[in-house]
């Protein structure tokens, strides 16, 4: 049979933070599927993992052709001035001016590469650069909603939802609240989860110590609930309980939690990492005893969907203490494969991380429940197979040869 040819759409590729968008790429390709990589910029300079590196070599960038977009968006507004004109408009008032600008340019290139169904992750521009192109080529398209593409910048998702052949979300209450919430139509939305590579992140055998390390690895922003950590640590450490927390990320937040961090006289416990390729924070994975990310609902009403950091932390074995928001109750159980707590609640996390840093036993009973979970639920495998599936029904009659 021969290979269907499926170009992904990304704003800026690859991102350190987006590590799950190549884990899917790649494990598409491992099902045989033709990956092709169109990204719209260059990502920022950070980190990279290998797999990543891997990838950039073979994406093609529309910034990297100025002039050709210049001709080509010419070319096609004379052809279709109306249809322009609205979309000139929408840009201006909404923003995706670039996506606008770069669409007749990646229009060409999905010809070129006979491509058959376009993806794109997250409700922005990538996805409105999609959208133009489908509008263009008749070549369908279709996109990963996660968290504040959904729960806050909804203008982008409300525009092409009901042009998509379809929607991937990450989890069963995101698909609620867009059948709730967004005009569809007629677009069917399927939830498929974000996977983790079960082989690559394994369990390890950790030794005993006396001075359990917690790791958090997390984008420094307010949803993320950091600073709920870092006053739970500051608990912690007046009641005595021996601990070291390494935080791994970075963000617009950094600032603030540092400054928190030396208000509560934690320096000597708290450590910034900052930001890490995939295979150091593997390595902090395996190094680390306890896994904590308290998520909350920030003031603008963003939220996450289902974190990856955290199936990446129970596939290698690791107990991990989150919250009780969004989809996170789909990947974690409650006292088998982790544990909950209410967000924003500082009493609760450090009950949470207090027992689990002076019981060991229930650290590996947990951890051993979470790694089940991510292998049964939330493998890299599973959701690449779920998704060619999706791409076969809903694209193009044409396959590539």
């Amino acid at each position: 049979m021969s290979a269907i040819r499926i170009a992904y759409i990304n704003e800026a590729f690859p991102k350190l933070s987006e590590t799950f968008v190549t884990q899917e790429m790649s494990a598409l390709k491992e099902l045989g599927t033709d990956v092709c990589s169109i990204s719209l910029t260059h990502p920022p300079s950070a980190p990279r993992h290998t797999v990543a590196e891997q990838w950039a070599r073979k994406t093609w960038y529309a910034a990297d052709h100025p002039g050709r977009n210049a001709c080509l968006l010419t070319g096609a507004a004379l052809r279709n001035p109306v249809r322009y004109m609205r979309w000139l408009h929408h840009a201006r008032r909404h923003g995706g001016k670039q996506a606008l600008f770069f669409s007749p340019a990646i229009a060409s290139r999905v010809i070129f590469q006979r491509v058959v169904h376009m993806h794109a992750h997250f409700a922005f521009d990538a996805a409105l650069a999609a959208y133009h192109v489908s509008a263009i080529t008749g070549i369908p398209f279709s996109l990963t909603v996660h968290a504040a593409d959904l729960f806050v910048y909804d203008s982008t998702l409300a525009r092409v939802a009901g042009s998509a052949a379809f929607i991937v979300t990450v989890s069963g209450f995101n698909r609620e609240f867009i059948y709730r919430n967004i005009p569809l139509g007629n677009t069917p939305v399927y939830v498929v989860h974000c996977g983790v590579d079960v082989e690559k992140f394994r369990p390890v055998k950790r030794p005993a110590t006396e001075v359990p390390t917690i790791l958090c690895v997390a984008r420094f922003i307010p949803k993320k609930g950091i600073a709920v950590l870092i006053r739970a640590c500051a608990v912690l450490k007046r009641l005595g309980v021996p601990f070291h927390c390494k935080l791994i990320g970075n963000g617009p937040d950094y600032p603030s939690l540092l400054r928190l961090v030396a208000e509560m006289h934690l320096t000597d416990c708290i450590e910034f990492v900052g930001d890490c390729s995939q295979e150091t924070v593997l390595e902090e994975l395996h190094a680390a005893h306890l896994f904590a990310l308290p998520c909350v609902i920030d003031s603008s009403g963003d939220r996450d969907g289902i974190p990856v950091s955290l199936m990446e932390a129970m596939a290698t074995g690791l107990p991990v203490v989150s919250t009780q928001i969004t989809g996170i109750p789909e990947l974690i159980d409650d006292g088998s494969s982790g544990v909950l707590v209410p967000p924003g609640s500082v009493e609760a996390l450090t009950v949470a991380l207090r027992r689990l840093i002076e019981q060991p036993e229930v650290r590996a009973q947990l951890g051993a429940g979470g790694r089940r979970k991510v292998v049964s639920e939330f493998n890299s495998n599973t959701s690449a197979s779920q998704l060619l599936d999706l791409f076969e029904e809903h694209s193009c009659t044409e396959r590539t040869s």
